[in-house]
């Protein structure tokens, strides 16, 4: 400091790096321990590609559903695109979803009074 040689804003803190672990065995023990074999019925999950921009087009929708990879590009900076994305992939996994959950007997409607429960 005297001799003037380390002046504010030129020296910046280095962090050690460290080696990233890979602890592959410790890892699938964790799985193994918290994951559950449960019906599609108990985790309703779906997984799918977005539906076609058009839905009125049958082939279209068939090929989206079938878990043909769309060809359109998705910039994900523009938020009404991103998010039209998102609606879309929701719409086709509802697509995907209501038929199997009638074919199951699960009631997919709201009953009619659906509302004066909730008073």
């Amino acid at each position: 400091l005297e001799k003037g040689l380390l002046k504010p804003g030129i020296n910046i803190e280095q962090r050690m790096k460290r080696d990233p672990i890979n602890n592959e065995r410790g890892l699938l023990g964790k799985l193994n321990l918290i994951q559950q074999s449960l019906d599609w019925i108990e985790r309703l999950d779906v997984v799918c590609e977005p539906v076609a921009e058009n839905p009125l087009h049958k082939a279209e929708l068939s090929n989206t559903l079938a878990g043909v990879k769309s060809t359109e590009t998705t910039n994900v900076h523009d938020d009404f695109q991103r998010e039209m994305v998102f609606y879309r992939q929701a719409q086709a996994a509802m697509f995907h979803s209501i038929p199997r959950l009638q074919a199951a007997g699960i009631p997919t409607r709201r009953p009619p009074d659906f509302y004066a429960e909730m008073v």
